[in-house]
Formats: structure tokens, C-alpha cells, sequence
């Protein structure tokens, strides 16, 4: 009777260490999702090019007098922060016998969402000023909501060959300022010349295109100019276009 005892203590004793032998002396690997969040601190710089109708334009930034139009220059910098996160595979070690969650680590690499930028709202004031004409300002709002901010950080944002972030970033704009004559300096005969001017839409054809009138070539030029798409060259679209 005793024998069998011993026996039946040694087969339970056997079985006790296999079962720690087969699960790892206990410890099991799991996996879980979970998710990563990087930040960095970045710099936001502009360059801006500056044209004024008519040229010649006396041109102030943030009230500092800088030049005559056409002309390019900077603004300072701007700070804000950058974050990003998605979704990574993680490892573990589970203790069968305590239940505790050890050695987490990273498996593979994640896939990260769309960047979130801080919040942000800067501006910039530009002034025209000419003998004859109406002074102008335009406030350039930079931000959020500003596409060619929004479009200099995303064709940015990748990491290069060591897989760092871009901290610094600049931005190009161009602004166009029209001024108008000042009613007081418009003499009898000018005003009348810009009434028959008024009066007189000539039409033109682009190609591939329908009939448009002189204004509205001109707006189209504008546009394209504001966008970037001609790089500073208007008047030759006002050549091919308008003439």
C-alpha cells in the first residue's frame, strides 16, 4: 500500500515537471495590438514673392518697410508640434503561475495614421503703397486652414533614410497686390478714357477653349499666379492670354 503511495507521488511529482517543461517553466508568449504616438517639436518658415499692379509699389511687412515690387523675401519662424499614431503588434511573456505581463516588446513596425497638427493661427501683414494710388494690405493667415501650409508640411512629412521626422519646413507663397488710382489724382480726361476702357470687353479665344472675355483671362492669370503654377511670370499669361 505504501509502494503504491510513493508511486502515485512520484507520477503526479513527473507530470508537475513536464507541464512546467512544455509551457516554458511556466511562461507562455502572447500577442497583443496596441498602439504607438510620436511628437516633435517643428519650425514653419515662409518665402514669400511679392507683385503689385501697377509695379514700382513701395512694399511694407509687419509695417517694416523692405522694398519697391516686384520683390521676394522671408518671414520669421513659426513653432508648433507635430504628433502621429497607429496601430503596432506587441509581444509578452505571461506567467501561467503569477499572471504577470513581462518583457513587452515591439513586433514589426506600425502603421501610422494621418498627421495631427497643433492648432495653430499666425498672420503677416502686407502693405502697397504708390504716389497717385490707394494704399492696400493684405493679412496672410498662416495655419491650419492655410493650404500652402497645410501642403508644405504634407509633401514634408516623410522620414528620411535614418528614419528621422522633418523639424523644419518653408513654405512659398506668392501675393498679389492691385492698387487703384485715387479718385483725386484722376483727371476729367482719364476718367473718361477709363469709361470708354470699361466700355470696350474685348473677347478672345484661348485654345481648347470657349470665348472669354479680357476680365476674365485676367482673373485666370491671377489665379494661376497665386497658386504658383507660373512661377512669377504673369505678364507673359497676360501676353498669351490677353493680348
Amino acid at each position: 500500500m505504501i509502494n503504491r503511495i510513493i508511486l502515485t507521488i512520484e507520477k503526479i511529482f513527473f507530470l508537475a515537471v513536464m507541464s512546467i517543461v512544455l509551457t516554458g517553466c511556466g511562461v507562455t508568449t502572447l500577442y497583443e495590438i496596441g498602439s504607438l504616438v510620436r511628437s516633435w517639436e517643428c519650425e514653419y518658415q515662409e518665402e514669400y514673392f511679392i507683385k503689385t499692379e501697377p509695379e514700382g509699389s513701395k512694399i511694407y511687412v509687419q509695417n517694416e518697410y523692405i522694398g519697391i515690387s516686384p520683390i521676394k523675401g522671408k518671414t520669421g519662424f513659426v513653432n508648433f508640434e507635430i504628433t502621429q499614431s497607429g496601430p503596432v503588434k506587441f509581444a509578452y511573456d505571461f506567467d501561467n503561475w503569477s499572471g504577470a505581463k513581462t518583457n513587452y516588446r515591439k513586433v514589426g513596425a506600425p502603421t501610422w495614421d494621418p498627421i495631427k497638427i497643433e492648432n495653430i493661427k499666425r498672420h503677416y501683414t502686407v502693405k502697397a503703397f504708390k504716389s497717385g494710388y490707394v494704399p492696400v494690405e493684405q493679412i496672410v493667415e498662416i495655419g491650419n486652414n492655410d493650404d500652402v501650409f497645410m501642403r508644405t508640411i504634407g509633401n514634408n512629412i516623410e522620414p528620411d533614410k535614418e528614419n528621422k521626422m522633418g523639424t523644419r519646413f518653408m513654405g512659398k507663397r506668392n501675393l498679389l497686390l492691385v492698387l487703384q488710382p485715387n479718385p483725386e489724382n484722376i483727371t476729367p480726361q482719364a476718367k473718361e478714357q477709363q469709361q470708354q476702357q470699361q466700355q470696350q470687353q474685348q473677347t478672345i479665344i484661348i485654345p481648347n477653349q470657349e470665348k472669354s472675355s479680357e476680365s476674365s483671362c485676367i482673373s485666370d492669370c491671377k489665379k494661376m499666379f497665386l497658386k504658383g503654377e507660373l512661377k512669377g511670370q504673369i505678364e507673359e499669361c497676360y501676353k498669351l492670354l490677353c493680348d
